[in-house]
């Protein structure tokens, strides 16, 4: 059997001190309410403990774990995830309703990096977003803002946010935003509008098209937020070709 190591103990302690609500919980942490899934990663002199899971939301270390005492706590509020719109920046569509309250404890104020991830498997998604960006504020009820990352991965079911501590706030909310889908409107006459699409959305084109070139070429196209295409409706040597992602589900690239 292996002994936990104290930093552990010491994260072990403070999930238990703050679920059954003991007096000798730590009261530089400030948890409120936001009281679930306490976790967190930690450093002492015998060990660490480098990455956590608290209800759909992952920390791993990438550097911030240098110092003995160095430790980042998250607690959730308890809510179902379920996607609103709101309190988000004018950009972001909606957000998740369970919200994260972290602590950050840095012994000697020298930074480093985390990474901050969302399970998208505990809200039942099963198609990624659009765009995804990390969201912050300071008190239980103003507008979130974006938080400045490093880089953004997307990773089967996990949104990977790569962030500097510095860009964190000690003591604040946070959650995932998403821009999750565009319908794009058409008349007659052509392009109206492009408009969200809730969540579970599929596509269906019907369309009546006189071939007078059989060269490659556009008919409908899908971008996401950043201008970056997604799927696409082609015409290829005389066929009519669906695109996604780069490959080419019919006819030929």
């Amino acid at each position: 059997e292996m002994a936990l190591s104290s930093a552990q103990t010491q994260i072990l302690n403070t999930y238990l001190n703050v679920k059954y609500d003991l007096l000798d919980i730590r009261n530089d942490l400030a948890v409120s309410t936001y009281t679930t899934d306490m976790s967190g990663i930690g450093l002492e002199s015998d060990g660490s403990n480098r990455v956590f899971y608290s209800g759909g939301f992952i920390l791993r270390d990438y550097g911030f774990l240098t110092d003995n005492g160095d430790y980042l706590y998250a607690s959730h509020n308890g809510n179902d995830i379920v996607e609103t719109p709101e309190n988000t920046p004018e950009s972001i569509y909606s957000r998740w309703s369970r919200i994260w309250y972290i602590n950050i404890i840095d012994t000697n104020n020298n930074g480093g990096i985390v990474e901050i991830a969302f399970d998208l498997s505990a809200a039942n998604i099963s198609t990624m977003p659009i765009n995804a960006v990390l969201l912050t504020r300071s008190n239980d009820s103003d507008d979130f803002s974006e938080i400045n990352v490093i880089d953004t991965q997307y990773s089967e079911t996990e949104i990977r946010f790569r962030v500097y501590i510095s860009s964190l706030t000690n003591q604040a909310y946070y959650t995932l935003g998403m821009n999750p889908g565009f319908a794009t409107l058409f008349d007659s006459e052509g392009f109206i509008e492009a408009e969200h699409m809730p969540r579970p959305y599929s596509m269906t084109v019907a369309a009546w098209i006189n071939l007078t070139d059989t060269q490659k070429g556009e008919i409908i196209s899908w971008a996401d937020s950043d201008g970056i295409s997604q799927a696409a409706l082609y015409i290829n040597d005389s066929k009519i070709v669906y695109k996604e992602n780069d490959l080419y589900v019919v006819g030929n690239n």
